[in-house]
């Protein structure tokens, strides 16, 4: 029997499960055009579930805050990188 997945509630995990399952299908379409039809229908799926996604208020500001989040962390990083230039184990010589 196989893993039991994860529940996701609707629309919850779709775009990037459609997303991953698209740039595998992409790899396979190179080797074989017969999976093109299913490339066609992951990138119909991809664009309806943006769709839904850009007319849910819901899901765009969860969008906004992580964003938000995202850049507080890369300047958190690129402080901790601009300082730690400054900060040295060793006393200052005389």
């Amino acid at each position: 029997m196989p893993p039991a997945r994860p529940a996701l509630r609707p629309g919850q995990g779709d775009l990037q499960r459609l997303e991953a399952a698209l740039r595998i299908v992409a790899g396979l379409v190179i080797e074989n055009p017969v999976y093109a039809p299913i490339f066609r229908r992951l990138e119909r799926e991809i664009a309806l579930e943006k769709q839904a996604q850009a007319a849910d208020v819901i899901a765009r500001a969860r969008a906004v805050i992580a964003q938000n989040e995202s850049n507080a962390l890369i300047d958190q990083n690129e402080i901790g990188t601009s300082n730690s230039a400054a900060c040295s184990s060793e006393a200052p010589k005389p």
